[in-house]
C-alpha cells in the first residue's frame, strides 16, 4: 500500500512539474497569439490601402519567408515536401503552400507538426529583429548577461530588454535617416505575412499531442532529481529572455505600423 502510495505521489509530482512546464512557455504562445492578430490585422489594413493587386506584389517578400520556414521546418523534422509553391498566387487568396506528409508512426515527425504550423511566427520575428540589429547595431548591444532564477526575472528582463530596444530604435533623430523608413518598409512587408492560416492552425493541432507527451515524459526523467521547470530557467533563462524580448519588440513596431496603416486607411475613407 505504501508502494502505491509513494508511486501515485510521484505522478502526482511529474504532472506538476509538467504543468509548470507549460507555464513557463505559456509567454512565447501568448506572444505569437498577440503576433498572429496584429499581423492579420496589419494585412487588412494594408491591403486596403494597396489593393488586390498591389498588394499581391508587396506580400511577395513576406509569401516567400513564410513558405520557407514551413520548408525549412519540415526539413528538420524530416517531413516529406511532396509540393511546395514560394509565391504563387491562385486569385483566391493563396499565395503559396507547402503539402508535406509524415509518417504517423514517428513521435518525432508528429511532434514537429506543432513547430511547422507556427515556423512562420517564429522566423517572422526572427528576420524582424535581425533587420533591426542590421540597421540598428546598438539595439544589439541592448542584450546583457543577467541571471535567472523564476519565470517572473526573465519576463522582467525581457521587459526591460525590450524597451531598451525600443527606445534605441525609437530615438527621434532616427526618422530624419532613410535607413529608417527603408527599415519600416522591410518590417512591414514581412510582418504582414506572420499571420498563420487555416492550414497552419490544423497542422499544429496534429502535433499538439506529441509535444504535450514529450513535455510529459522529459518531466517523468527529470523529476527523479530535478524540477524541470527550474532547470530549464537556470539554463535557457538567457535564451527565453531574449526570444520574449525580440516577439515583444516585433509586435510593438507591428503595433504601430498597425496603427499608422489604420489612420491612413480611415483618412482614405473621409477623404471619398
Amino acid at each position: 500500500m505504501e508502494t502505491v502510495h509513494i508511486c501515485l505521489n510521484f505522478l502526482l509530482k511529474v504532472l506538476w512539474n509538467s504543468c509548470e512546464i507549460i507555464i513557463v512557455l505559456l509567454p512565447f504562445f501568448m506572444l505569437a497569439g498577440v503576433l498572429q492578430f496584429i499581423s492579420m490585422l496589419l494585412r487588412k489594413y494594408s491591403f486596403r490601402i494597396a489593393g488586390e493587386k498591389l498588394w499581391t506584389i508587396l506580400a511577395a517578400p513576406g509569401t516567400v519567408l513564410h513558405e520557407a520556414s514551413h520548408a525549412l521546418f519540415c526539413l528538420i523534422f524530416r517531413h516529406k515536401i511532396k509540393e511546395m509553391k514560394l509565391f504563387a498566387p491562385d486569385g483566391k487568396g493563396t499565395l503559396g503552400y507547402v503539402d508535406h506528409s509524415w509518417d504517423k508512426r514517428s513521435f518525432y515527425q508528429c511532434a514537429g507538426n506543432f513547430f511547422i504550423g507556427i515556423a512562420p511566427v517564429v522566423t517572422g520575428t526572427a528576420v524582424i529583429c535581425l533587420i533591426t540589429f542590421i540597421f540598428y547595431p546598438a539595439a544589439h548591444r541592448s542584450i546583457g548577461n543577467e541571471e535567472f532564477h523564476c519565470l517572473a526575472d526573465v519576463l522582467v528582463q525581457a521587459l526591460k530588454l525590450c524597451w531598451r530596444m525600443v527606445r534605441n530604435v525609437a530615438d527621434p533623430e532616427n526618422f530624419f535617416r532613410w535607413q529608417s523608413w527603408v527599415h519600416l518598409i522591410l518590417i512591414l512587408l514581412t510582418g504582414s505575412q506572420i499571420t498563420l492560416s487555416a492550414a497552419d492552425f490544423k497542422g499544429m493541432k496534429a502535433g499538439v499531442a506529441a509535444l504535450a507527451a514529450g513535455i510529459v515524459l522529459i518531466s517523468f526523467i527529470l523529476s527523479f532529481r530535478y524540477v524541470p521547470a527550474e532547470l530549464l530557467i537556470r539554463f535557457c533563462g538567457k535564451f527565453m529572455t531574449v526570444s520574449c524580448a525580440l516577439m515583444l519588440f516585433a509586435a510593438v513596431w507591428l503595433a504601430l505600423i498597425t496603427g499608422f496603416m489604420l489612420l491612413i486607411s480611415k483618412m482614405g475613407c473621409c477623404k471619398t
